[in-house]
């Protein structure tokens, strides 16, 4: 069970045994464009002064970036790989960050509204109930054995999350008018922080909904069959997953020297040596 919880963390990007630690800097525009800047620490840093493969392979992880700019690639100060680059994009939609972590902007009206969409609850819940036996079959374990399958989940996202996060901050087009599951910087900037702890803060409120269809069936009020479908229900189609803002748009729109640094931005990567290096690297 071990090795397949492995790949499944593995194949979706939360972690695994090299870390990777992401920070995407987003400078919005009113019309829903803009650029970030991206710090990520992945993996160890190649031994030979070549860093640029490596690299690349951090860049390609990220899709929809109409452009990349200001590129650097060294070693941190643990030993990873430190990549830095400032992404431009035409819409937020369209970026694809790493490990399935989204962002959204809509035009309402004259304000904007942006939207984080997130993976890792989702992700926990195909961990619990990837073994859909042995799911079942925990619904109807003593105390001890059920005691001692949460005790092993716990420790392992512990240990293959000890190295993961993910850090985004939202430079926003105007003052915030709603917000919700981010954490307020300023008037007009919010953040929002991904790591071991938040996962294991969900991962409790995960095992609290397995608890209760457990109690269920042991008193008899639900079949196993019940319980399972009970802990599908609210693990997989009744929980939030976004994070949102509403703010309102300041003109001018679009910014013209926005415009003018994009424009920029696209000669520079399309003479760009890096630019051919990274198509290489995508299929």
């Amino acid at each position: 069970m071990k090795s397949t919880w492995v790949a499944l963390v593995l194949m979706l990007g939360l972690a695994g045994c090299e870390p990777d630690r992401s920070r995407f800097v987003v400078e919005l525009q009113p019309d829903g464009s803009g650029s970030f800047r991206m710090a990520r620490e992945r993996g160890a840093a190649p031994a030979d002064d070549d860093l640029r493969p490596a690299a690349l392979r951090a860049l390609a992880d990220v899709g929809g970036v109409a452009a990349w700019t200001e590129l650097q690639a060294d070693r941190a100060g643990s030993g990873a790989l430190l990549v830095e680059a400032r992404g431009w994009f035409e819409a937020l939609g369209d970026v694809r960050l790493p490990g399935g972590h989204a962002l959204t902007a809509t035009l309402v009206g004259d304000a904007l509204e942006v939207r984080y969409h997130d993976p890792v609850p989702d992700r926990l819940a195909q961990l619990l109930l990837l073994d859909r036996a042995r799911a079942r079959a925990t619904l109807t374990s003593s105390d001890d054995d059920f005691a001692a399958a949460c005790d092993r989940m716990r420790g392992f996202l512990r240990l293959w999350l000890a190295a993961w996060r993910f850090e985004v901050e939202l430079a926003l087009p105007g003052p915030l008018e709603q917000v919700h599951g981010f954490r307020v910087l300023a008037p007009d900037r919010v953040a929002l922080r991904q790591d071991v702890d938040v996962a294991l803060d969900l991962l409790e409120r995960d095992l609290l909904v397995v608890r209760a269809a457990r109690e269920a069936v042991l008193q008899g009020e639900l079949t196993p069959d019940e319980g399972l479908a009970r802990v599908e229900a609210s693990l997989v189609t009744a929980r939030p997953t976004v994070a949102r803002c509403v703010v309102r748009r300041l003109p001018p729109w679009p910014d013209p020297s926005f415009e003018a640094a994009f424009e920029e931005a696209i000669a520079a990567w399309q003479a760009s040596t890096w630019r051919a290096l990274l198509r290489a690297q995508r299929p």
